[in-house]
């Protein structure tokens, strides 16, 4: 599945992406108690760094 985040982050809409991962984030130590791993933090991080990595192929 691929993570919301990542779907409006690559939109262009990187306020919408970092809403969605707080969501995320705040969903997940609520209902299960635990933090995000490493895949969805670094993401985040990524997302925070604007790093290429994340940008579509042949941009």
């Amino acid at each position: 599945m691929v993570p919301p985040e990542w779907v409006t982050y690559r939109a262009g809409d990187l306020g919408a992406a970092l809403a969605a991962y707080r969501a995320a984030h705040e969903q997940l130590r609520r209902q299960l108690g635990v933090e995000p791993g490493l895949e969805l933090t670094g993401m985040h991080q990524a997302m925070l760094e604007r790093s290429p990595r994340l940008d579509r192929p042949g941009r």
